[in-house]
């Protein structure tokens, strides 16, 4: 049986879809980044059921149970039904929302995105092909979603404030027609002892997928998935044009130049390192502050002023080489753990930070945009974002001026730290990611936990934030080294 999930997951990656049906023991276990943000979507799920205090919610266990449960609401007459299930030809699904009308069902599908997305579309057709398909007339298809202009004032948000609908009917009955026809070749797919060919992209991360240690990780170094800055939908061309590695592809081929970079180092077996380098990291001067965010994005707005998915700075670490690189580097940092909004305190801490050095140096754009967006919201002086703008990014350095292939495409730190500076990474630190130390800075500050457990949460920020800056400190040493050394190109 082919369920909506297993459908929208092809619709990522077949592959992804076929590992589920078939090994669905073999999957990564949930990270607590990823088991908040499904709690997050039940939560706001459970808001949407309010606005319906006449709704009847399916709780039956196993499929057919469910969709016994739902037809015996349809045929009581229920005027709302929550988390209605159907089957029918081999199809299953769940509807969040199913409004009963004079001119038939309406179909509501709840979601946490701020906006009515392409793939929320594909949802809505799944769930109207398979009420079809039971006899069902669908009126309607809509979105509920977060209303990206409600803001937290005096009191938090109601359900009815929060939420807001759009109407997706006349694109979703479109695609209905299409949507069965690649649903059949999935759940025939799926039926293959052969799987589908990997399609590795930027879809692999949203969200992440649990079977990377049985696809991505395992790939070859040259597989055409790791040419940069090339789109998955082109990919997926060329695997379909018998392309599968570096060494396929037609040398008249047109394609980047980072892409094109890549191909040669694995070609010649030599890393990439620009001319260029030793100029751009002259322009670094002493003392210089390694600096790196961390920030929060509640969907469900927790602070007077903010509205959904609002980011809320909460925490920097930055080390500081005074006068050489060989040096020491002197270590500060910043986390709120007062309770309430951090920005102001954020900003202030950052300028006296600023003000006492005359580079800083960050990894990717992030902190850079941060900065832009405290001083639009009346947090910190203008000034400081003059010193982010004239700031160096040492993303874009190694975006320009190096390359291995053990990167396989990225420049991510994470994937760039270990080739680079073999033996130094993020193993073994209980928050080692970004998305973790948000979730788990919101339930510190914001959640019920013991004080012993807020302390813990609190250490392991700091330890993962200093790493990071640590991490950029290393990098640097060890660019300037390649700068200095003979260049390979």
């Amino acid at each position: 049986m082919l369920t909506k999930s297993l459908f929208l997951d092809a619709n990522l990656c077949l592959l992804r879809a076929y590992n589920r049906f078939r090994r669905p023991d073999d999957s990564a276990p949930l990270s607590r980044a990823d088991e908040a943000q499904m709690a997050a979507g039940r939560e706001i799920g459970a808001m949407a059921r309010t606005l319906w205090p006449d709704g009847t919610l399916i709780q039956a266990q196993g499929y057919e149970d469910q969709v016994d449960a739902t037809q015996q609401a349809v045929e009581a007459g229920a005027p709302v039904i929550f988390e209605g299930a159907f089957m029918a030809d081999g199809f299953f699904c769940r509807c969040d929302v199913l409004v009963r009308t004079p001119e038939g069902w309406d179909i509501v599908e709840v979601k946490s995105s701020k906006s009515a997305k392409d793939v929320h579309d594909l949802d809505l057709a799944f769930q109207v092909m398979v009420l079809r398909a039971c006899g069902l007339s669908v009126a309607r298809a809509a979105v509920m979603h977060l209303d990206p202009k409600a803001v937290f004032q005096d009191q938090p948000l109601s359900p009815a404030e929060l939420l807001t609908v759009t109407d997706r009917t006349k694109v979703v009955f479109e695609m209905v027609d299409k949507v069965a026809e690649k649903a059949t070749a999935v759940a025939e797919a799926l039926k293959s002892a052969i799987p589908p060919e990997p399609e590795v992209g930027g879809h692999c991360e949203k969200p992440k997928c649990g079977y990377a240690h049985l696809c991505r990780d395992l790939m070859p170094i040259d597989d055409i998935a790791f040419l940069p800055n090339v789109q998955a939908k082109k990919i997926i061309e060329f695997r379909r044009d018998g392309y599968h590695r570096f060494t396929d592809l037609p040398e008249d081929l047109k394609l980047g130049v980072n892409a094109r970079r890549a191909i040669d180092v694995v070609r010649f077996n030599r890393p990439y390192i620009s001319e260029k380098l030793p100029d751009w990291l002259s322009r670094i001067e002493f003392p210089v502050a390694f600096v790196d965010f961390e920030a929060m994005m509640p969907g469900i707005p927790i602070l007077p002023g903010t509205g959904p998915y609002e980011t809320l700075p909460f925490q920097w670490s930055a080390h500081i080489l005074e006068h050489t690189e060989e040096e020491d580097p002197r270590h500060l940092e910043f986390l709120h753990e007062s309770g309430g909004d951090p920005r102001a305190a954020f900003a202030d801490s950052l300028w006296d930070l600023v003000g006492s050095v005359r580079s800083v140096v960050f990894y990717s754009s992030y902190e850079r945009t941060q900065v832009r967006n405290l001083t639009k919201k009346g947090f910190g002086r203008a000034e400081l974002v003059d010193v982010f703008e004239r700031g160096f990014d040492l993303y874009e350095a190694v975006k320009d001026c190096l390359y291995y292939a053990e990167f396989r495409g990225s420049n991510s730190i994470k994937k760039v730290l270990p080739v680079v500076v073999p033996g130094l990474s993020y193993a073994g630190l209980a928050i080692a990611d970004g998305n973790t130390a948000m979730v788990e800075y919101h339930r510190a500050a914001f959640g019920r936990v013991t004080e012993a457990e807020r302390k813990e949460i609190y250490a392991n920020l700091r330890a993962y934030c200093r790493m990071d800056t640590w991490a950029m400190v290393e990098l640097y040493r060890a660019l300037r080294k390649l700068g200095c050394g003979p260049l390979a190109v």
